[in-house]
C-alpha cells in the first residue's frame, strides 16, 4: 500500500508538470510573442499578472518530479523492501523536506491569483483573446481546459499534496527511516494549505466587496483595505425625506445609497431587487449612533457625520448635521431593519 500511495503521488506530480507545460507552451509563449503586435492575444501588462509565477512553479515541479520518480524507480528496480525488514529505503518525506525552500513560489502564486482572475474577467470582451481561447479549447493537449481552469491547478495542488502525503504516512511504519520526515512534511504542507485557504478567503471577500461597490451607481473608488469585509445590508427610510435608503454594513464603515421614491420596501424589510441605487455617502462606524426612538421596539439610527466624497482626507463635513433612519430592531448595533409607516 505504501508503494501504491507513492506511485499516486509521483503520477499526479507528472500530470501537474504536464499541465504547467501546457500553460507555458500553449499560452505564455504565444501571448508574450504577440506583445508587440497591434492586437496582442493579451495586453502585455495583463499577461504579466495572469502568468505570474507559472515559470517558477514549472521549474520547481519538474525538478521535484524527477527526484521522486528516481526514488520510486530505484525502489522498483530491486532496491525495495527486504523480507523481514520494515524499511524499504524510499525517502519521499525527505524529498519534501529538502524542497521546503520552494513552497514560497506557491504562496506568491496564490497571493497573485485574485489579481490574475480580475485581469481575465476584463478580457471577456477582448476579441483577440476570445478567438485564441476558442482555438486553444479545441487543441487535444489542453484537454478542453480553459485558461481559468489551468491557472486553478496550482491552488488545488497544495491541498492534494496534503491528502497524498497523509496516505503515504498512513502506510509507513513508525520505525521506517522516512517516518519522521513524512510527519514533518505533512505538518509543513498542511500549514501551507492553511495559508492558501486564507489567501483565497481574503481574495473572495475582496471580490465580494468590489461587486457590492459596482452595484451602486456613482460609487467612488474607495481606497483598498485588505481587512475590509461586507457584513450585510438593510433597507430603511430616511425619516425626513422618506426616501428609500439602503444601508450597507462593512467591517470598517457604513455606506449609504438611495433610490427614487417609487421604490417600495415591504414589511419584511426587502426592496425591489431590480431597483437602481445611487451612492449618497459613507460614514465610519464611529460616526453611527444608535438610540431608542420611543418605548416601542423601534430604534433610531443617526449618522453623525456623512462623508459625501473622497476628495480630501479632511473632508468630513456632513451634508446635514445628522441623517436619522428608523428601524424595527437592532442586534449589537449591527442588525438594521425598516420602520413601518
Amino acid at each position: 500500500m505504501r508503494l501504491h500511495a507513492s506511485r499516486e503521488l509521483v503520477m499526479t506530480e507528472k500530470n501537474f508538470v504536464d499541465n504547467l507545460f501546457v500553460i507555458k507552451k500553449v499560452w505564455m509563449e504565444p501571448v508574450f510573442s504577440s506583445a508587440n503586435s497591434p492586437k496582442p492575444i493579451i495586453p502585455y501588462q495583463a499577461a504579466r499578472v495572469i502568468f505570474f509565477g507559472v515559470a517558477a512553479l514549472h521549474a520547481h515541479a519538474s525538478h521535484f518530479y524527477r527526484e521522486m520518480d528516481y526514488a520510486l524507480g530505484s525502489y522498483e528496480r530491486g532496491q525495495g523492501p527486504v523480507e523481514g525488514r520494515e524499511d524499504d529505503g524510499m525517502r519521499i518525506g525527505a524529498l519534501f523536506r529538502a524542497n521546503d525552500r520552494h513552497w514560497s513560489d506557491f504562496i506568491a502564486y496564490v497571493r497573485n491569483y485574485g489579481a490574475a482572475m480580475n485581469c481575465l474577467k476584463q478580457l471577456q470582451d477582448y476579441k483577440p483573446y476570445l478567438r485564441y481561447h476558442e482555438e486553444c479549447m479545441m487543441q487535444k493537449r489542453t484537454n478542453r481546459q480553459s485558461l481559468k481552469d489551468l491557472l486553478m491547478l496550482p491552488i488545488q495542488r497544495i491541498t492534494r499534496y496534503t491528502l497524498l502525503l497523509k496516505n503515504i504516512l498512513k502506510h509507513t511504519p513508525a520505525v521506517h527511516s522516512d517516518h519522521i520526515d513524512l510527519c514533518r512534511a505533512v505538518k509543513n504542507v498542511t500549514h501551507f494549505a492553511t495559508i492558501v485557504n486564507e489567501c483565497r478567503r481574503k481574495q473572495e471577500e475582496m471580490q465580494r466587496v468590489a461587486e457590492v461597490f459596482r452595484g451602486i451607481e456613482s460609487c467612488p473608488p474607495f481606497p483598498h483595505a485588505e481587512s475590509r469585509s461586507f457584513g450585510s445590508e438593510f433597507f430603511v427610510r430616511e425619516l425626513i425625506s422618506r426616501l428609500p435608503t439602503r444601508l450597507l454594513l462593512f467591517s470598517d464603515m457604513l455606506l449609504v445609497a438611495q433610490a427614487s421614491p417609487q421604490v417600495t420596501i415591504d414589511d419584511s424589510g426587502s426592496a425591489d431587487p431590480e431597483a437602481d441605487w445611487t451612492y449618497y455617502g459613507f460614514a465610519s462606524l464611529d460616526d453611527v449612533e444608535v438610540q431608542n426612538a420611543d418605548e416601542s421596539t423601534s430604534t433610531l439610527i443617526t449618522i453623525l457625520s456623512l462623508n459625501r466624497n473622497l476628495t480630501s482626507s479632511d473632508n468630513h463635513v456632513a451634508s446635514r448635521p445628522s441623517l436619522p433612519f428608523g428601524t424595527d430592531s437592532l442586534a449589537n448595533a449591527i442588525r438594521l431593519t425598516r420602520v413601518d409607516g
